[in-house]
């Protein structure tokens, strides 16, 4: 389970999760994003999620919502906390290997990843993290004990969660994310319940996914527009194919127009999202990492999140846009 992770580690992340578990305290970790003089929009479903990507469609604008879940934090957060070199590295090729499009990734390209993930997250006008919004009530306590419980068994996705967390507020007071708006990693919830605003507002929609499916069915909902698809791999690579090196993320840039002023470009690709969001908004586009927004089109319920929300309602995943 611990794929080679020496003890010692689990227990640097097992001590400072002991430590810090006020962080884990929704009401908590707002105020202090606030306290450090950032606009905090706590609620995935609040109109202020899509305000300022509607205005930025309608000026022509770019803007970019990314949002820091576990493995976009196996990226940001390789070499940040002394006492853990060989979980990060461990984890971070994890992320990678989850991917579709997924390669051979060499102890090279570690670094070269975080920085790219860095790059994004400097680029985006709205980061949204893990922490300001859960679909159930759950204290500190019982976050905390999860989070430690579970962490030897499922160290990818736990010690991601912890510090989309705690590593993401720690990036944050070092004034990284001055000026950005922090909202929810749930925010794909708000951006479909007001998906007829945001398109309303486009001249054009994209969607960059390996949901034709469900690209299809946005389509279904909103008859009058065209939603025009850049696919991505839909299968994983098989590891005797595996390239060296990323190339799929500069064949997906090359395949971008150079200006995408008031497109609006919904991003399913795992932690690659922030990357191609970055190119878009580089092109004046709106870039929003969707998600698994994509799978919940598809009629999927394709994680906890959205069972707990949607299950717990009796709710349909049609229920939620628009």
């Amino acid at each position: 389970m611990g794929h080679g992770i020496p003890e010692s580690e689990f227990g640097v992340i097992c001590s400072e999760i002991a430590e810090r578990s006020q962080l884990l305290d929704l009401e908590y970790l707002a105020a202090s994003y606030r306290a450090l003089g950032l606009q905090v929009i706590a609620d995935p479903f609040s109109p202020d999620v899509v305000a300022p990507l509607v205005s930025a469609l309608r000026a022509g604008a770019p803007y970019l919502l990314v949002r820091m879940g576990d493995g976009e934090m196996n990226f940001l957060s390789y070499g940040a906390q002394a006492g853990t070199p060989t979980l990060d590295k461990v984890v971070l090729k994890q992320a990678v290997m989850m991917c579709e499009d997924r390669f051979q990734v060499s102890d090279a390209w570690l670094p070269l990843l975080r920085d790219a993930m860095v790059a994004s997250v400097e680029a985006a006008d709205m980061v949204g993290v893990v922490g300001l919004w859960r679909p159930c009530p759950t204290t500190a306590a019982e976050m905390a004990e999860r989070c430690i419980g579970k962490l030897r068994a499922s160290v990818r996705a736990m010690s991601g969660h912890w510090r989309s967390i705690a590593a993401m507020f720690d990036y944050a007071r070092t004034g990284a994310l001055d000026g950005k708006v922090i909202g929810p990693a749930h925010a794909y919830f708000g951006v479909a319940r007001h998906m007829p605003e945001l398109i309303a507002a486009a001249q054009r929609v994209l969607c960059i996914s390996n949901r034709p499916l469900g690209v299809k069915r946005l389509g279904a909902l909103h008859p009058g527009r065209t939603i025009d698809l850049l696919a991505l791999n839909a299968d994983p690579v098989p590891l005797s194919e595996l390239p060296d090196s990323p190339d799929f993320l500069q064949a997906v840039e090359d395949r971008l127009d150079p200006d995408l002023s008031g497109t609006l470009v919904l991003i399913g690709a795992g932690p690659w999202a922030e990357f191609y969001g970055e190119m878009v908004r580089k092109r004046n586009g709106v870039a929003i990492d969707f998600g698994s927004a994509f799978d919940l089109l598809e009629g999927t319920l394709s994680r906890p999140v959205h069972k707990h929300y949607l299950g717990r309602r009796g709710l349909e995943p049609a229920d939620l846009f628009g």
